[in-house]
């Protein structure tokens, strides 16, 4: 059995026992759930995930293998650097910039000549919206990477020099306890 998949930012299983695992630094983990059928996913949400609409991505192909609607998936967006941390320049947001004005104007603040506040949680929450996510569907964890250095790893924080936090999700065998 496979137990590392390289290179890949977002995994979804139906299977039971089966744990998907990513680990994070600063980026945003997503994680979906869907009753019907019962799937998880877990997605890794750096900057260039994020302008990338990988979370409408996931959604996407949930939505086409599983036969599903955006509607019947829920998700939550966990522990990520702050938009109050975040300073971006002007080459992220150029990409930033590419998205539509809600998922701009959700996301980016300007914070001096050339220099950006990025909001990867509120980036994501608004691109999952977008992707037909139900909003009240949609969790966004109060706690961040960086304001929080007796909980998480902070790669901006701590210059490069940290270790991960692994967010993982799974589906239980009916009938364990």
């Amino acid at each position: 059995m496979q137990t590392v998949v390289k290179n890949v930012d977002g995994l979804f299983t139906t299977e039971p026992d089966l744990l998907l695992a990513l680990c994070f630094a600063d980026c945003t983990p997503i994680f979906f759930y869907c009753s019907d059928p019962v799937a998880v996913g877990i997605f890794h949400a750096g900057w260039r995930g994020s302008v990338g609409l990988g979370a409408e991505k996931m959604v996407k192909l949930l939505c086409h293998e599983l036969e599903i609607q955006p509607s019947a998936i829920k998700a939550v967006v966990g522990p990520a650097i702050s938009g109050s941390d975040y300073e971006v320049d002007q080459k992220v947001i150029h990409e930033v910039g590419q998205l539509d004005h809600n998922i701009l104007s959700a996301a980016v603040k300007p914070h001096g000549p050339g220099h950006y506040l990025l909001d990867l949680q509120m980036l994501n929450r608004a691109v999952l919206i977008r992707a037909g996510i139900p909003e009240k569907q949609i969790c966004v964890t109060g706690y961040t990477t960086y304001a929080y250095p007796d909980f998480f790893y902070s790669f901006r924080r701590d210059h490069g020099k940290t270790g991960r936090m692994m967010g993982f999700i799974g589906i239980k065998q009916e009938g364990e306890s």
